[in-house]
C-alpha cells in the first residue's frame, strides 16, 4: 500500500528483463489463461491453465513422484515480494475429467483468496467452481456436502461429494 492512502493496492516491481517460469517444465502441452493476486505486502499468487500436477516438496525434481496430475487442470503457485515461490506447483480443481479452463483470482490484503473457473464437474458439464484458500494456501471453508441445481433440485449429496480429504 502506499505510505500516504493505504487503500491504494501494492506496487510489485520485477526487474526489466527478468523473468521465472511459474508452471512446471515436465509436461507437454499449452499452459494458457494466467492471471496474478496480490496482497498487501507484495506476495502474488499466479492461476493458471493447462497440462500438470503437483510436484514432491521433499524430492520437487522426481517426476515419478508427481501427483494429482490433470491433462486440462487449473493450479496455482505463490510467490513472496520478492518473487521466490513460496509454493509447489498445486492443482486447484478437484474433478478431473473433462477441461477446467480460464481461472481468474482474487487475493484479499490479508493473502487470503479465492479462485473461480469453469469446466465440467459434478452434476455441471459447463459450471462455473471456485475454491477458497487461506493465508497459509490451505484450502478455506466447509466443504460441499450438497449439490444443489439453479432451481433448487438436490442433484448430489454426501459427506464427501468432491473428493475432499477430511
Amino acid at each position: 500500500p502506499d505510505a500516504t492512502d493505504p487503500t491504494l493496492p501494492p506496487t510489485v516491481t520485477i526487474t526489466a528483463g527478468a523473468a521465472d517460469q511459474v508452471n512446471l517444465f515436465d509436461f507437454v502441452g499449452q499452459q494458457v489463461n494466467p492471471g496474478v493476486g496480490v496482497d498487501a505486502n507484495g506476495n502474488f499468487t499466479v492461476v493458471w491453465n493447462g497440462a500438470g500436477g503437483e510436484n514432491d516438496p521433499l524430492d520437487p525434481t522426481n517426476t515419478a513422484l508427481f501427483t494429482n496430475t490433470d491433462s486440462e487442470g487449473v493450479f496455482r503457485r505463490s510467490y513472496d515480494p520478492t518473487a521466490v515461490p513460496t509454493s509447489i506447483q498445486t492443482t486447484v480443481n478437484m474433478t478431473h475429467e473433462g477441461i477446467q479452463h480460464y481461472p481468474s483470482i482474487s487475493m484479499q490484503p490479508n493473502g487470503s483468496f479465492v479462485v473461480a473457473w469453469n469446466g465440467q464437474g459434478v452434476g455441471d458439464r459447463h459450471g462455473i467452481f471456485v475454491r477458497r484458500y487461506t493465508v497459509a494456501g490451505d484450502t478455506a471453508g466447509p466443504w460441499a456436502t450438497e449439490l444443489r441445481s439453479t432451481d433448487g433440485g438436490l442433484i448430489a449429496e454426501g459427506d464427501n461429494l468432491f473428493n475432499n480429504p477430511k
